[in-house]
């Protein structure tokens, strides 16, 4: 009709789809391309399970993944999607005294305040901070047993 201004019509272009496909990716968990390994095991001190401690995993042969999982009930698991690439990794063990809860002073503001005795290390420290644990990470089943003795 005369006086009408016609209007392209929008077409999603080839870019909408790179960009659907990429978050796509990117939640899937490729976005940063490292093949992750699922990790688990047991921990135990003197033939008991540690009941609750922290258990970390240090890169020996420059991989990009470095981590730490909790100890409870002396089993440990780090899922694939938070897991480790393959290679050697040197590991430290560490749990403090107790584990139940730290009671809080009526009216206290902030942290409580951690009692001397649940400081204490339980670990020897030939098992974290002068380790010589190591695991090394593979296409395989990558469950490790922990078997820690005393003093």
């Amino acid at each position: 009709m005369p006086g009408e201004v016609s209007r392209p019509v929008p077409r999603a272009g080839p870019s909408g789809w790179w960009a659907a496909l990429a978050a796509a990716l990117f939640a899937a968990g490729c976005g940063d391309g490292v093949v992750r390994r699922e990790v688990s095991g047991t921990v135990r001190l003197e033939g008991t399970p540690v009941a609750q401690g922290l258990i970390e995993f240090e890169p020996l042969d420059g991989q990009p993944t470095r981590t730490s999982a909790d100890i409870k009930g002396g089993e440990f698991r780090l899922p694939q999607n938070e897991g480790l690439a393959d290679g050697r990794y040197q590991v430290r063990i560490s749990a403090t005294g107790r584990t139940d809860p730290i009671p809080v002073p009526p009216g206290h503001v902030g942290p409580p305040p951690v009692p001397k005795e649940w400081q204490v290390r339980k670990i020897p420290d030939r098992y974290n901070r002068n380790s010589d644990l190591a695991v090394e990470v593979g296409d395989k089943e990558n469950v490790f047993p922990f078997e820690l003795k005393g003093k």
